[in-house]
């Protein structure tokens, strides 16, 4: 009867060391590494949004300082037109009183008048407009009625007289236009008496006697 043999391990599997399986990690260390991963990624995102908002800040400060630095040199000039119109008013007045005057000498008048036409074209090379409304819609924005008037030559809330001239410069008023404007004539009745009757003046009563 042959004898058995006993079964040896092989010297290659007998020498392969133990490999660790996944099984092996600890769950929580895996749980802990995704955590602060996030938390990083987090982080990295927050410090882009900021950094957005101070770019976008930064280029609205920038155009801020642009439209302000572009107003200051559009009206430089507004504090000195401002003196400036009380002037050309009289030279104005003083040019309409020289044309109905006959002995005046022509020096005088040519150099009056050359002298008015150079302040109007300085008043031109930096916008300065003329507000002359007259026969045109009121406008509170533009013109500042000091009396009303009633006619039938113009059309109500019409500007029927311009008393001072207004200015603008760009979009800007200077000083707006003093006018008067036109209101609805007051009616009458068909005796030829207005609404109120033939009582006299308004807020007094005819004398019952």
């Amino acid at each position: 009867m042959t004898p058995s043999k006993s079964k040896k391990a092989s010297p290659e599997k007998a020498a392969e060391p133990d490999q660790p399986k996944s099984e092996d990690v600890p769950p929580d260390q895996s749980e802990e590494e995704e955590t602060e991963v996030e938390r990083l990624r987090e982080e990295v995102q927050d410090l882009q949004d900021g950094l957005a908002r101070a770019q976008a800040e930064l280029v609205n400060l920038q155009r801020r300082h642009e439209r302000e630095r572009e107003t200051a040199a559009r009206y430089r000039v507004e504090p000195l037109a401002r003196e400036l119109l009380e002037i050309l008013d009289a030279m104005e007045e003083t040019q309409n009183a020289m044309t109905q005057e006959e002995n005046v000498p022509d020096a005088v008048s040519e150099g009056q008048a050359l002298t008015l036409r150079n302040m109007v074209q300085v008043f031109d090379r930096f916008s300065i407009e003329v507000i002359d409304p007259k026969e045109k819609v009121f406008d509170p924005q533009l013109h500042e009625a000091v009396a009303m008037q009633p006619t039938e030559e113009f059309p109500p809330g019409s500007v029927m007289e311009v008393l001072r001239k207004g200015y603008q410069m760009h979009d800007r008023l200077l000083r707006p236009a003093r006018v008067v404007v036109a209101s609805e004539p007051a009616s009458e009745t068909p005796d030829g008496g207005d609404e109120q009757g033939d009582s006299g003046p308004a807020g007094e009563s005819a004398d019952p006697a």
